[in-house]
């Protein structure tokens, strides 16, 4: 089965199968590469995230470090201040930014693939593109 297209005096004919087949991946492949693009993004705000809460712990980490022995610490739990022992603190500070630096090298890696992935979907989509405008070329 053939489909004609006019443009001007040229006549256009395509098998309407493997057209309908090259435009089902194309969509396809639009879509991977879409929900890519939305994982890079997702990516980037939750690493913008990381990002500032390792620095407001490295200053909390800082400022505890400047503190001297005899300094009352308190945290905040819920709407009641606490007192808690300074190396307790200092502790539990060092860990927050252990774990937000070991997210931050999850992130990282994880955006690398899916950064490799958006490469090969976008080579993917410019060879179906080019495959459907030959499909489309008006024989002569």
């Amino acid at each position: 089965v053939t489909s004609d297209r006019r443009r001007g005096n040229k006549k256009c004919i395509m098998s309407s199968g493997s057209a309908n087949a090259l435009v089902a991946r194309l969509e396809a492949e639009a879509k991977e590469f879409r929900a890519a693009e939305k994982e890079i993004s997702s990516m980037n705000q939750k690493r913008g995230q990381y990002l500032t809460q390792l620095n407001e712990n490295e200053t909390v980490l800082q400022e505890l470090k400047l503190l001297g022995a005899d300094a009352t610490i308190f945290k905040l739990i819920g709407p009641v201040l606490v007192q808690q022992e300074q190396s307790e603190a200092t502790s539990n500070v060092e860990k927050r930014v252990e774990f937000i630096n070991g997210e931050l090298k999850r992130l990282e890696t994880t955006y690398k693939d899916t950064e490799k992935k958006l490469d090969e979907k976008r080579k993917k989509l410019m060879d179906l593109q080019n495959q459907a405008q030959m499909l489309s070329q008006p024989s002569k």
